[in-house]
C-alpha cells in the first residue's frame, strides 16, 4: 500500500508570477503524482474534488478543505517611485522585463501581457527616462534587456523575497491571532 500525502498545490504561490506559472504547469486540478513510494496529490485549497477512481481509492473519496481548515496570509506589493509619485519598476514592469527576455520581442511581450505595443514600451520608456538608463536594446529583428535590466529585475526579486518575509514574520507576530477561529 503506498502512503498518500494530499498537497495544497498552490502552497508555494506568493506573487502574480509564482501564479501564473504554478496554473500554466497545473491547469487541471487535482494533479496527482507516484515518486518513489508515496503518491502525491496536489489541489487548489479552493475548492472541493472528486479525485479519479485510483486517488478516491486511496483517500476514501471527495477531498475537501472546510472553513476551520482555511488560513489567512498577508500579502504585500512593492514599487519604485520617483519623487513626484511616477513609477519606477514593480511587478508590472518586472513581468514585462521578464517577457521580453524570455520572448526577445516587444511585440510577443505586449501581446502575451494583453498590452498594446505601444503601453508596453511607454511603460518601458518612462522608466528608462526616470532613471536615465536604457532597459532594453534592439537586436537584429528582436529586443534584449541591457546588463543594468538583468541587474535590476535580480535586485527588485531580492527585496520582494525580503519584504514579503518580514510581512510574514510580522503578520504573524502582531497580527495573526486576530483571525483565528
Amino acid at each position: 500500500e503506498i502512503p498518500y500525502y494530499i498537497t495544497p498545490g498552490n502552497h508555494d504561490v506568493h506573487s502574480v508570477q509564482t501564479r501564473d506559472i504554478f496554473y500554466e504547469r497545473y491547469p487541471k486540478m487535482p494533479f496527482a503524482i507516484t515518486f518513489k513510494d508515496s503518491r502525491f496529490i496536489l489541489l487548489d485549497s479552493g475548492g472541493i474534488y472528486n479525485l479519479g477512481d485510483n486517488d478516491a481509492a486511496f483517500t476514501g473519496g471527495p477531498v475537501s478543505f472546510d472553513d476551520e481548515q482555511k488560513q489567512f496570509v498577508i500579502r504585500s506589493k512593492i514599487w519604485v517611485e520617483d519623487d513626484q509619485g511616477n513609477v519606477i519598476f514593480g511587478e508590472g514592469r518586472y513581468r514585462i522585463l521578464e517577457s521580453i527576455e524570455r520572448l526577445s520581442s516587444l511585440q510577443a511581450a505586449a501581446k502575451e501581457s494583453k498590452m498594446s505595443y505601444r503601453a508596453l514600451w511607454g511603460r518601458i520608456k518612462a522608466s528608462e527616462k526616470r532613471m536615465g538608463k536604457p532597459l532594453v536594446t534592439r537586436e537584429g529583428r528582436g529586443s534584449k534587456l541591457t546588463p543594468f535590466a538583468k541587474k535590476l529585475m535580480t535586485r527588485y526579486q531580492k527585496i520582494q523575497n525580503c519584504v514579503h518575509r518580514e510581512s510574514d514574520n510580522n503578520y504573524n507576530d502582531l497580527i495573526a491571532d486576530c483571525f483565528e477561529k
